[in-house]
């Protein structure tokens, strides 16, 4: 897929900014409208790029996907800090219905005030399997589950595609229950849950 722009708050020393012709700085305040979809950035602030005592994973872009009264909220590898300046300084706009878990879902980040902020009916983890990290951390596991989100994992579930129309409800697709291979098809009368049906 041919990449005209990248936003990134990566640091200018980094290899990836180079992968494209025109890598530019995601700050809060940018926005667009696509097709009908409208994408907020969030965060960082511009001034973070200055402050040294800001992490690279604190800075990252945190970006906000509209279609209508679907919400899907995309908040990067950032941590306890950063969710609280969010949630200082833009509380409301935080509220989706489907939340990629920060950090890949570390302890150090979805603190519970975020996790009730955002209030999502489902969370996807981006993980792998046997990651070193351990990720996504129990802790962080269960808050979610308190809160009634619906729970996707890649390295479980594989690819999760999502369906948001501004009118329609959101339709979840989790790769390896959808296209299975031969060999784990169920023997009948096993139950397999129906994806429409999460």
């Amino acid at each position: 897929m041919p990449v005209a722009q990248l936003l990134t708050s990566l640091p200018d020393v980094d290899p990836l900014r180079f992968e494209s012709e025109k890598a530019i700085r995601c700050f809060a305040g940018q926005s667009w409208q696509w097709d009908g979809v409208r994408f907020d950035m969030l965060h960082p602030t511009r001034a973070s790029y200055d402050d040294e005592t800001v992490k690279d994973n604190n800075r990252g872009c945190v970006l906000r996907i509209a279609a209508g009264k679907n919400v899907a909220l995309i908040p990067a590898d950032i941590e306890a800090r950063a969710e609280q300046k969010l949630l200082d300084s833009n509380r409301a706009a935080l509220r989706a219905q489907v939340l990629v878990a920060p950090h890949h879902g570390s302890k150090t980040s979805s603190i519970p005030e975020f996790v009730r902020a955002v209030d999502p009916r489902i969370v996807i983890y981006p993980v792998g399997y046997r990651n070193r990290f351990g990720h996504p951390h129990v802790d962080v596991e269960e808050r979610y589950l308190r809160q009634g989100s619906h729970v996707y994992r890649n390295d479980r579930d594989g690819a999760v595609t999502l369906h948001m129309g501004a009118a329609e409800a959101i339709k979840v697709t989790p790769h390896r229950a959808t296209y299975r291979r031969y060999w784990q098809t169920p023997l009948m009368g096993d139950a397999v849950p129906d994806p429409d049906e999460l």
